[in-house]
């Protein structure tokens, strides 16, 4: 097979892992936008806060994919966009005060979906990101902390925990 022939083979794989990771982190982050938002609604959040719940649930999930179509190694920006993805999870478990069922389910379908693209290594990676943007945000808080879940944020959470592993299942 010529060198030009397994180049071409590379990077329409790349675009395919790329296109891939766009379609779970649009459903992923869609639906964790109504579990984070049923569990941040008892917080009486500031309406910025509203707007970087919606800003990471419809708009970068879209800006994801179009940084990791334009790089040059799309694949690590992706793994880069991952990264951030976990980050920004531990951000919205410290700003829900740690509300029990929104806060696990959010902890454990991102470290799920890590898993399925990097493996356990990749995962404990995210993880560790995960944790460390929740401690400092959780210090910026006053270590705000109401584990209490009400019907509101168990019905918020249903879709993700129903939908989300669903198509993790389909797409591995």
């Amino acid at each position: 097979m010529p060198l030009k022939a397994i180049a071409d083979d590379l990077a329409q794989s790349r675009r395919r892992f790329v296109q891939r990771i766009h379609r779970m982190r649009s459903i992923g982050l869609g639906l964790g936008m109504l579990c984070v938002g049923s569990g941040l609604y008892p917080t009486q959040p500031a309406p910025a806060l509203w707007a970087l719940l919606a800003f990471n649930g419809l708009v970068w999930p879209h800006l994801a994919y179009w940084l990791a179509r334009r790089s040059d190694n799309p694949s690590r920006t992706e793994f880069r966009n991952l990264t951030l993805d976990s980050a920004m999870g531990g951000v919205w478990i410290a700003l829900m005060q740690f509300n029990l069922l929104p806060s696990a389910l959010l902890a454990v379908m991102l470290t799920m979906d890590k898993l399925s693209v990097g493996g356990s290594k990749f995962a404990s990676r995210a993880l560790l990101w995960m944790m460390g943007s929740c401690l400092i945000v959780s210090a910026l808080n006053g270590f705000a902390f109401s584990p209490h879940t009400s019907q509101f944020a168990i019905l918020g959470s249903l879709p993700l925990l129903i939908a989300y592993p669903l198509s993790i299942g389909i797409a591995t």
